[in-house]
């Protein structure tokens, strides 16, 4: 569910004239859509305060994008500057140049993707994280009710 509260200043946004014709809200879509969206993508833009993992970021990754993002959350630690342009949180400026220097060069932009899509080869699945989180548990609660 989308809070109403952030869900309202958004849309009364984005009928400005500025950016009505300019913006597609796609609304929910499939998981095929939305690896469609990341195979048409040049690169991945999400310049979010607050991402507890950066999951979109991830999935950007994986497909081969680099990835430009204010240097927040996790996104340090999901991506480095080898794999997308990490920003000072609210510096419009830096990332309106990330962006300009982003679109006009094919060498960063290929150099970029290509050390993302190496660092998210190398990241633990879901299934490997639910794995190790399960084991990390299990040991210590192992341990824990150990008597020696």
């Amino acid at each position: 569910a989308v809070d109403a509260h952030y869900a309202r200043p958004v849309w009364e946004r984005l009928e400005h004239p500025t950016l009505r014709d300019r913006v597609v809200v796609h609304g929910a879509v499939s998981p095929a859509s939305v690896a469609s969206f990341y195979r048409d993508a040049d690169f991945f833009v999400f310049p979010s305060y607050n991402e507890a993992f950066g999951t979109a970021f991830g999935e950007a990754m994986a497909a081969g994008l680099p990835v430009i993002g204010w240097g927040t959350g996790n996104l340090p630690y999901l991506a480095s500057r080898e794999e997308g342009i990490l920003l000072e949180p609210g510096n419009v400026e830096e990332l309106s140049a990330a962006l300009k220097r982003m679109s006009v060069d094919q060498t960063l932009r290929c150099r970029m993707g290509g050390a993302a899509l190496a660092r998210s080869a190398a990241m633990p699945t879901w299934a490997e994280s639910g794995r190790l989180f399960f084991q990390a548990v299990g040991d210590a609660m192992s341990k824990q009710l150990s008597c020696t």
